[in-house]
């Protein structure tokens, strides 16, 4: 987690357990102002005939806390909607050389092939996030199993356009 995460993380919690101080702080004042203003001695009148103090102390905190769960949402979604567009325009820019290791996936609709496990496009795609390498050993030649991204696939096959330049090949290995 980075400093500037964990700086935010304290100041929001931080800031919302003194907004909810100032409320709560707010209310019993505002109670023992009109209910008991004895409790108060000399103060009590003031409190009595300035308002704004309690108007501001219950109101601001009511409209700030549930501020948080609303911007965290929003910003949640925003960070979504761009790792999205980043991972999108990975497979919009893909060279030759990964087009043709992709095309198998989608036209075969194949969701796992055996490639050389030295094969530095698979390792490059599995990088980035494209393809993953599940927990299965390697076979006697060296291939290892390569797993499309659901993502990945779904938006190769939403998207034809980007492998229509690549022949239909069979890789030998492929399951």
């Amino acid at each position: 987690m980075n400093p500037l995460a964990i700086i935010e993380l304290i100041v929001k919690n931080l800031t919302d357990r003194i907004a909810l101080g100032v409320l709560f702080l707010s209310v019993i004042l505002l109670g023992v102002a009109y209910w008991l203003p004895g409790l108060l001695g000399p103060t009590a009148p003031w409190l009595h005939d300035h308002l704004i103090v309690f108007v501001l102390g219950i109101l601001v905190p009511i409209v700030y806390l549930p501020t948080g769960p609303i911007v965290t949402r929003v910003h949640d979604r925003i960070s979504q909607s761009e790792a999205d567009n980043r991972r999108n325009h990975r497979l919009q820019n893909l060279t030759r050389g990964e087009k043709v290791l992709l095309e198998p996936y989608i036209r075969e609709d194949y969701r796992s092939r055996r490639i050389l496990h030295t094969d530095p496009l698979a390792k490059g795609l599995a990088e980035d996030g494209v393809l993953y390498i599940p927990d299965v050993v390697r076979d006697n030649l060296g291939h290892i199993a390569y797993n499309i991204q659901d993502w990945a696939r779904l938006y190769l096959k939403k998207h034809p356009e980007i492998l229509k330049d690549v022949p239909r090949l069979q890789k030998s290995g492929d399951s």
